[in-house]
């Protein structure tokens, strides 16, 4: 989960300061101009256009809930998204995923997450596909520390995939057009 740059993310900014706003999910106290204290949501592989939806929120920001979004992601050759962002600190898949489905070769690589240390525990830094899981209504999700199986890993480092509202491709790239919708 990179969370060192802004790319692929959904920010919240105070407009007036350009800095992070505290009701952030990833806000840091010691840096309020840091990326990761803009981030409201992330995984997006490229979030081209959003509407707030109307009468959803509040107009304070220190209520830190400004609504639900609608929110356009163009995929990579696969399926193109359209997300619907309702609270917080979700993560919506890319790399990792495409629409509703694993994205090779990301999903079966053993990338470490260099801003998931785990060197206390004998290895330097968790693999990302050790921390992603798609969400899943009946799951109950475990996650195992892989250098000391008896703990478990540090939720903060969790990715549980939000799935796209719908996933539609295009003739050219994935033919047939087709569209797919997930039931909620």
């Amino acid at each position: 989960m990179m969370r060192k740059c802004v790319n692929g993310k959904l920010l919240r900014i105070d407009p007036n300061t350009g800095l992070g706003l505290s009701t952030n999910p990833y806000f840091d106290e010691s840096d309020s101009g840091s990326f990761v204290s803009m981030i409201w949501s992330l995984g997006f592989r490229n979030p081209y256009k959003f509407m707030k939806i109307p009468n959803t929120g509040s107009h304070s920001l220190e209520d830190g809930d400004p609504g639900i979004f609608l929110l356009g992601d163009v995929g990579s050759s696969n399926w193109e998204e359209l997300n619907l962002v309702q609270s917080s600190g979700n993560w919506y898949g890319w790399p990792f995923f495409e629409g509703y489905d694993l994205k090779l070769p990301f999903s079966s690589k053993d990338v470490e997450n260099l801003e998931a240390s785990n060197d206390a525990f004998g290895c330097d830094f968790f693999i990302f596909k050790e921390l992603k899981r798609n969400r899943h209504k009946l799951s109950d999700y475990s996650y195992v520390n892989p250098c000391d199986e008896l703990l478990s890993i540090d939720s903060s480092y969790v990715l549980i995939h939000e799935p796209p509202l719908l996933a539609y491709s295009n003739g050219q790239w994935n033919p047939p057009a087709k569209t797919s919708v997930v039931i909620r």
